[in-house]
Formats: structure tokens, C-alpha cells, sequence
């Protein structure tokens, strides 16, 4: 059966569509599956601590706390639901406000201790097999504890986040190292359930221009979202400007990746390479496309030498020419000239979807 070339063309088409949702399917594929392993490896991601200066020397001989500690300092644990709604917790209250803050609470009533075995019984078998456990630490003298809620749970992993600061009064860095005596450095405590109660699986520390490890794993899953939307975008429209975003996601997804965690600079990078590639392709790229782009399947076909399949007359109008095993309505290039089928004849032009033929 004879296939002309308007289903030849339908035919291409319907095989470049099937293509782009094929490859649209793949790249959603491989989305959820980046998301996921990102969800796995962003468990524990490790912070480099700075060392403070100043540690007092360590007594683990004592056994009594200083009186200006206990007489002039704030000990008290407050639980903030929200930024401003606050309550003294107690052994009394703290099943009340639910088993995280009951545990958070155990965990600071550990350290004032200096009780290792119930300090490390806080975390997951998972946290202490990668960060270790607490030897030995002197009784932690903490004051202006303060522990908030952080809001909703993560969605991968279902972690609530808490944030947690206090002082230490003449610290000794057995615990801490990473701040002097009354000095604050923000924790982010990360409480999952586990069997039997909730455990913390990770902490994280404020450095400064470092971001949470929930903040960053947000980061880290943007930059995967934005390639894999670029990708779909560019497949369904070939306009050649979402591919921009391509070069333009993956600098920040390697910064995320390498825990550099400064979205100002993420950003910035994003948005620049973005506009350096628009400009590049606007100014100098888009007219090459257009003066010697990939020639059209109709454009490759001028120039071929093919058979009548059909007696081309032009006053008649008909004419059929073989060309690439497809069938393409043709027309002399002569008004006057009959070509007669078997003849050969060469593509000399097109018009619309006939060629031309002389």
C-alpha cells in the first residue's frame, strides 16, 4: 500500500511525541529517584565545629555545683510552641507537652548530670553508629534553656524539628567544645519515632552562614526539581531556553551537595548563569540556528533523484515521485513538460508537501 506523504509526516510527528513523553517519563523517573537517595545521604550530613578558646580545665572530682551558679542563673527549661507562647517545663508537665519535649527534656536533665548513659540513650542506634557515643562528660551547669518547635515535620523522613539554646556557665568543652563559657550556638534536633518512643536521629549546629540541615535539604531538592522541569520544558517546546536552566541548577546542586549551604550565593549563581546562557544563545546562537539549522525532512529530499510513480502533467494535475521508499505528489517544473511513469526525474524544489521535478 502506497503511504503518501502526509502520513508519512503524521507518522513522524505521532514518533517525535511518543519520544518527548518517553522521555518526559524517564525524567520524572529519575527525579523521584534523585529525591529519594537525596532523602537517604541528607540523614546525616556532617558539620565541621570550630574549637572555642578559653575551656575551663575539667574537675570531674566534683561533686557539688558553684553557689553563684545555683543562686544567680536561670536553670529552667522553656518549651515554646510557637515564638511567643512559652512554658517552664517540669518532671510534672513534660508528659504533658508529649513524648519529644519529654525527651529533649530527659536529654538536658542528662547533661546537667553529666550523665553519659542517659544522655546517649536520646539518639537512634543509627546517629551514635555514625557520630559515636558520649564517654564521659562533667555535670553540664546550663541556664537560659531555650527549646521551640519548629514547625511541621519533615515529609521525607516524618523528623520534627526542635531548636535548642542554652549557655554553659564555665564550660569545660567534655560536651561542648564549640562555644565558650556563656556563649550560644543554636542546635536543631531532628526526634523520629522508633520503636517503643521517639529518639534523635540527627542535630545540627547554626555556624553562621550555614543553613539547618532541614533548610538545606530543601535546597538540595529545588535544584533536582529545577533540572528535572528543564528538561520537560525544553523536550515540549525545543525553544531552547529552559535548557539554559540545565548548566544554570546544576552549579548550585553541586555547592548543595558539597554542603555549601549559602543560599544567597545559590541563588545568585542560579539566576546569572541563567541570564549569561539566554543572552549567549539570543545574540549569538539563535542566528546560527536560523540561517543553518538542521535542514527539514521535505528540504533534505531537493536534490535526489527518484521515479514516477504517476504521470506527472501539470495541466491535469496530478503526478506522483518515489522518494526514500515514501510517495510525494509532484509537479514538473515546466508547465508544458509530461513526465510518464517509470521515468526518472530530479527533485529540484518544494512546495508545500509536492516537489518540484524536472
Amino acid at each position: 500500500m502506497k503511504e503518501t506523504i502526509e502520513a508519512a509526516l503524521q507518522r513522524q510527528k505521532n514518533r517525535r511525541r511518543v519520544l518527548r513523553l518517553l522521555i518526559c517519563m524517564l525524567t520524572l523517573a529519575a527525579l523521584a529517584l534523585s529525591l529519594y537517595l537525596a532523602s537517604l545521604a541528607i540523614g546525616g550530613r556532617p558539620q565541621t565545629l570550630p574549637v572555642a578558646q578559653g575551656l575551663e580545665v575539667p574537675d570531674f572530682s566534683a561533686t557539688e555545683l558553684p553557689p553563684e551558679y545555683l543562686e544567680g542563673y536561670d536553670r529552667n527549661v522553656y518549651f515554646y510552641k510557637t515564638a511567643s507562647l512559652g512554658e517552664i517545663v517540669t518532671e510534672e508537665s513534660k508528659e504533658l507537652l508529649g513524648a519529644d519535649v519529654s525527651l529533649l527534656y530527659g536529654m538536658l536533665m542528662a547533661m546537667m548530670r553529666g550523665d553519659a548513659d542517659s544522655y546517649n540513650a536520646c539518639f537512634t542506634a543509627e546517629y551514635t553508629d555514625v557520630y559515636g557515643k558520649e564517654d564521659r562528660f562533667t555535670a553540664q551547669k546550663l541556664y537560659d534553656i531555650r527549646l521551640e518547635n519548629k514547625g511541621v515535620p519533615d515529609p521525607q523522613s516524618g523528623a520534627r524539628c526542635y531548636r535548642l539554646t542554652y549557655c554553659i556557665y564555665r564550660n569545660d568543652g567534655t560536651l561542648r567544645a564549640d562555644i565558650g563559657s556563656d556563649e550560644i550556638r543554636e542546635q536543631y534536633l531532628y526526634v523520629v519515632d522508633i520503636e517503643g518512643g521517639v529518639a534523635i536521629n540527627n542535630v545540627a549546629y547554626n555556624l553562621g552562614n550555614q543553613r539547618t540541615v532541614w533548610e538545606a535539604s530543601m535546597l538540595l531538592y529545588v535544584w533536582i526539581t529545577v533540572i528535572a522541569v528543564a528538561i520537560i520544558a525544553e523536550v515540549l517546546t525545543a525553544k531552547r531556553i529552559a535548557v539554559w536552566l540545565l548548566p544554570a541548577a546544576a552549579l548550585p546542586l553541586v555547592l548543595s551537595l558539597c554542603h555549601v549551604d549559602i543560599l544567597w550565593l545559590q541563588l545568585l549563581l542560579f539566576f546569572l548563569l541563567f541570564a549569561v546562557g539566554v543572552l549567549i544563545y539570543k545574540l549569538i546562537l539563535e542566528k546560527r540556528f536560523k540561517k543553518g539549522g538542521i535542514p527539514s525532512y521535505i528540504d533534505s529530499v531537493i536534490g535526489q533523484t527518484c521515479t514516477v510513480t504517476q504521470r506527472i502533467d501539470n495541466l491535469a494535475g496530478c503526478g506522483e515521485v518515489r522518494v526514500h521508499g515514501l510517495y510525494w505528489a509532484a509537479r514538473a517544473c515546466d508547465e508544458e513538460t509530461v513526465y510518464e511513469e517509470g521515468e526518472t526525474v530530479t527533485v529540484v524544489a518544494a512546495e508545500g508537501v509536492k516537489l518540484i521535478c524536472k
